[in-house]
């Protein structure tokens, strides 16, 4: 998507907020984008 820049991947190996024997994984995308709608469409919500 051209709007959309991704700063960065963070896993939650360290700070785990759920269960992490085995999949599902958590991870963090941070991203740049240009507006609400734009963030919604990359997550196909």
């Amino acid at each position: 998507m051209a709007s959309l820049r991704v700063l960065g991947v963070m896993d939650d190996d360290r700070l785990v907020v759920g269960s992490a024997e085995g999949a599902p994984w958590t991870f963090y995308i941070m991203a740049d984008v240009a507006d609400f709608d734009t963030a919604v469409a990359v997550c196909n919500l």
